[in-house]
């Protein structure tokens, strides 16, 4: 409950101009400022770590902009979430269950059957390459840090224009070859991340610029839209101080 009664500190002491410490029952007085004579609190809010903080903070950077014409959609899309949400969660649990099964029966085949060569042949065909691969960006990040950056990386400012513009040269005929090879761990990637976040309605697959043809995706921004407009933590704990403030008023 203390928790909740942060946002309600905050407000109480912009309004009247007191000491927070009067309406602050968790004692964390170390957040409240004296500045020319007046006390503000300057408490953080603790449900800024919840699912939606963001749009609640106005940084939209994870959905889409909110457009006028959008409005009808949002609330349609707040209709669905909590059913999208409880079949994507069951849904998302079976597909992480039966593939970790999957995995663990194909491993367990192989070692009881005695087919565990057929894992040192895949695996003395798929170690070298990713070693490979790694090898190589940790070659790039070091060639970038101290060569190609100037300050050591500190400044977006090239340096030995020259090396740089012939290690680029060199390095197009070998990320010809590595393109191919990432391209595969890019597919496999995108196949398990899409299993491990299916439950998740606030991840796309799809991405940027086709996030808007997930309708699941924007069943979530409604829903996100419709809290931010109505159950705005700030709002409401402004609207019942001015309602407490009438009613006051009228009692006296």
């Amino acid at each position: 409950m203390n928790n909740l009664l942060i946002p309600f500190c905050l407000l109480i002491s912009i309004v009247d101009g007191q000491n927070c410490s009067v309406y602050n029952p968790c004692g964390r007085n170390d957040y409240c400022r004296d500045t020319n004579g007046k006390w503000r609190c300057e408490c953080k809010f603790w449900w800024n770590d919840t699912l939606c903080d963001e749009p609640f903070r106005g940084d939209e950077s994870e959905i889409p902009r909110r457009h006028r014409s959008e409005y009808v959609s949002y609330s349609s899309g707040n209709v669905y979430f909590g059913g999208y949400f409880i079949d994507y969660l069951l849904w998302g649990y079976i597909l992480v269950a039966f593939f970790t099964m999957l995995i663990w029966v194909c491993f367990e085949v192989f070692i009881t059957f005695g087919s565990a060569r057929w894992i040192q042949s895949i695996l003395k065909l798929i170690i070298p390459t990713v070693l490979a691969v790694f090898c190589k960006e940790y070659i790039n990040e070091i060639l970038s840090r101290y060569v190609c950056l100037q300050y050591a990386g500190q400044v977006l400012a090239i340096n030995n224009r020259r090396i740089l513009m012939i290690f680029i040269y060199f390095n197009i005929f070998l990320d010809a070859f590595l393109g191919f090879v990432s391209s595969i761990i890019r597919l496999l990637q995108s196949v398990v991340a899409e299993i491990i976040y299916m439950c998740r309605l606030d991840y796309s697959p799809l991405g940027r610029k086709l996030e808007l043809f997930d309708g699941d995706f924007n069943a979530y921004c409604g829903y996100i839209r419709s809290e931010c407009a109505h159950r705005h933590l700030v709002m409401l704990v402004f609207a019942s101080h001015l309602f407490n403030q009438l009613k006051m008023k009228q009692y006296e």
